[in-house]
């Protein structure tokens, strides 16, 4: 698969009880998107991921939802 270094890539969907959880890379640092009843989605950062790049992510969640 071709990927370019802005992409967002989907690596896996994990279910757990409480939410669905997609894991993700940006720039190649590992981000969580937890889609959860209760309190909604949420972006995490597990990797050195920037507020910047965070706010982009979730810019691009947005825009792809509407």
């Amino acid at each position: 698969m071709q990927q370019h270094s802005g992409d967002i890539v989907l690596e896996q969907r994990v279910s757990i009880p409480e939410a669905d959880v997609l894991c993700c890379r940006y720039k190649g640092e590992r981000f969580n998107v937890k889609f959860d009843l209760d309190y909604g989605v949420s972006v995490d950062r597990v990797g050195k991921l920037s507020g910047d790049d965070v706010a982009e992510i979730i810019r691009w969640l947005t825009k792809e939802a509407g």
